[in-house]
């Protein structure tokens, strides 16, 4: 076999090396394009899902305001209608001792009227017997004149026939 010319042979075999090196070299920059695209289309879904995050976040915050908004109002007006029961109750608790003061006085006009009917039922009791007593000493005393005039009269009758 018969060589050829070794210059451009060379120049041959040192385009085709390089034709060879620039094609790997077109290849890795397209590989290394390929996986940067791939980077670039992950952050893009990485930011669309962050937005997406950012967005529900913001309405649930708005939510939660609006909440919060509605219970401090509920708050508010729990607050002031337990005020006003404190004050009703309060108020009711004085007409009950109100009324709890006028019973006793009552009650215990009551037991002095009581104490007083026993009193006095006493007392008719005790000027009943006395009564009763003076009745009967009336009575036995009515007895024992009857018995002097009887024996006065029986005197008068033995004096005359005298």
């Amino acid at each position: 076999m018969r060589r050829p010319n070794s210059r451009i042979y060379c120049h041959f075999l040192s385009f085709l090396v390089r034709g060879d090196a620039v094609e790997r070299g077109r290849k890795e920059v397209e590989h290394r394009v390929h996986a940067l695209e791939a980077t670039i289309d992950g952050l893009n879904a990485q930011m669309r899902d962050a937005a997406q995050l950012t967005q529900e976040a913001s309405r649930k915050r708005l939510e939660a305001d609006f909440k919060i908004e509605k219970l401090t109002e509920a708050l508010a007006t729990g607050s002031t209608r337990a005020n006003a029961a404190e004050e009703a109750a309060a108020a009711a608790d004085a007409r009950l001792a109100a009324a709890g003061d006028q019973l006793a006085r009552k009650v215990g006009q009551r037991e002095n009227r009581a104490r007083q009917e026993r009193t006095m039922a006493a007392r008719v009791a005790k000027l009943a017997a006395l009564a009763a007593e003076a009745e009967a000493r009336a009575e036995e005393a009515e007895r024992a004149e009857e018995k002097w005039r009887a024996k006065e009269q029986w005197l008068k009758n033995k004096l005359k026939k005298k």
